[in-house]
């Protein structure tokens, strides 16, 4: 092999052959060197796009929260939510007739929804009878009774009441008094007022002045 090579001048042939096999030993090196740094590679762009799955998968699972949190709110701003609140209460009775009486409620129902809402009223009056038994019976507000009332400068509610939404109305609300009453002791007078979904709120009283009617 030495005579194959040809020598340098001052014996560089024998360098310049150990130069060649240094060089052919290294190269299966080289070559390892190049395949881990391949799969350093490919690793590296595995690991970087597992992130960014992992990152869009957070941003999409934080946008359905948010979408279905606004959604949550709009779905309860639309629900029945609604408060009463009790002014005054007055018993209206005519000097020619003292068993015609009318019972009158001064109260204001305030739509707290974003949507309109329609209610109905009820009065629930709990009496003693005259022996000694607990009774008690539903009357339904009825407009039509200002029609008995002279001169008045009342505003009333229709049978059916409409509040639009985020108001609040303010008015009266009116029943006959059932004759059977004058002899009985009257222990509470419940006012019932439900809207169109079912949902139900109360209003206690248990005094009434007592107006006489000019006919």
């Amino acid at each position: 092999m030495e005579g194959l090579i040809p020598r340098l001048p001052g014996g560089g042939g024998v360098d310049l052959l150990l130069f060649f096999q240094s060089i052919c030993s290294a190269m299966p090196q080289l070559e390892e060197l190049s395949v881990i740094k391949i799969d350093t590679l490919i690793a590296i762009i595995a690991a970087a796009a597992a992130v960014i799955a992992l990152l869009i998968s957070l941003r999409s699972n934080y946008l359905a929260k948010k979408s279905f949190q606004l959604s949550k709110i709009e779905l309860d701003s639309k629900k029945s939510n609604f408060k009463l609140y009790l002014i005054n209460a007055l018993r209206f009775k005519s000097k020619e007739n003292q068993e015609s009486r009318i019972l009158m409620f001064n109260i204001s129902i305030s739509n707290l929804s974003e949507s309109k809402n329609s209610f109905k009223a009820l009065l629930k009056i709990e009496y003693i009878r005259d022996d000694d038994s607990f009774a008690k019976t539903l009357i339904e507000h009825d407009h039509n009774l200002h029609s008995l009332i002279p001169n008045n400068n009342f505003s009333f509610f229709l049978n059916d009441i409409n509040v639009s939404e985020k108001e609040t109305e303010s008015k009266w609300l009116l029943f006959k008094e059932p004759k059977h009453f004058l002899n009985y002791r009257i222990e509470r007078y419940l006012l019932e007022v439900s809207d169109i979904n079912g949902e139900q709120k109360q209003l206690e009283s248990t005094l009434i002045k007592t107006f006489q009617l000019n006919d």
